[in-house]
């Protein structure tokens, strides 16, 4: 795969900028986007940054007419999750959301044990010293649970884990969205009115044989974590384009 995408890399490497001023991010990411511009979703990529640049160019992912949304978990389980990360935060049509792995290595950041993920941790370290370190945790800390998007006439809801309730009518628990909430996201009964939800954190290959995105029989809910984390079971890299509902698929 090096061989191949090498060509492009330079158009998906992301370009030397200043550091990031730190900032606080809502619980929840709205988002009005129009019609003509493609809105895809990837999740749980773990780190696995060569299957991503090959599913941006497989998308033919342009900065100038293409919004892109990973629905969290980028880091631990593959190679190069600082690579994903400095990617995800410099890049300024791409939108992040919280997952369970972020969210563990923030506790182990405070905690002041990197037992979560050490080498991850020692990677920025060594390349961008304590204060890097921090500076990166802080913007992982400050992501968003979920996002509520409008694209033309068509609502969505992503969010990493579950949706943050189970009605829209229900007050929100945001700790849902990036642990899960042990709801039947899977059953027929689960609806969101007219809304299309869109979770990951649970990877098809635990209860399918086949990779792929799975979708409710109505297409109101769909699973897109393909399995990334686990190539040696089969898994990999998925993705979901909003606009017509396409999917894409790259092998780890």
């Amino acid at each position: 795969m090096n061989n191949f995408l090498s060509p492009f890399r330079h158009f998906f490497t992301p370009k030397p900028k200043k550091k990031p001023e730190l900032f606080v991010r809502s619980s929840f990411l709205q988002l009005s986007v129009p019609v003509d511009k493609n809105v895809y979703v990837m999740s749980d990529i773990h780190g696995q940054y060569e299957a991503f640049l090959h599913m941006l160019w497989k998308i033919r992912f342009h900065q100038d007419k293409d919004l892109l949304i990973l629905n969290g978990d980028l880091i631990d389980c593959g190679p190069d999750s600082y690579a994903l990360l400095e990617y995800a935060m410099h890049e300024p049509v791409v939108f992040t959301l919280y997952g369970n792995h972020e969210l563990n290595l923030v506790n182990a950041y405070s905690s002041f044990s990197f037992q979560a993920n050490p080498t991850f941790c020692g990677q920025i370290q060594e390349s961008l010293g304590k204060e890097g370190l921090r500076e990166y945790i802080s913007w992982l800390a400050s992501l968003p649970c979920c996002c509520k998007l409008t694209l033309g006439n068509n609502q969505f809801l992503i969010a990493h884990a579950s949706p943050p309730s189970i009605s829209p009518e229900d007050a929100p628990d945001w700790t849902r969205c990036v642990i899960g909430g042990g709801q039947p996201f899977y059953q027929e009964e689960y609806k969101w009115g007219t809304t299309t939800l869109i979770t990951g954190h649970t990877p098809v290959i635990w209860f399918s044989d086949i990779p792929d995105i799975w979708k409710s029989p109505d297409c109101t809910r769909y699973d897109i974590d393909c399995g990334a984390a686990y190539p040696e079971y089969g898994g990999r890299l998925g993705c979901l384009r909003l606009n017509d509902l396409a999917e894409f698929y790259t092998e780890v």
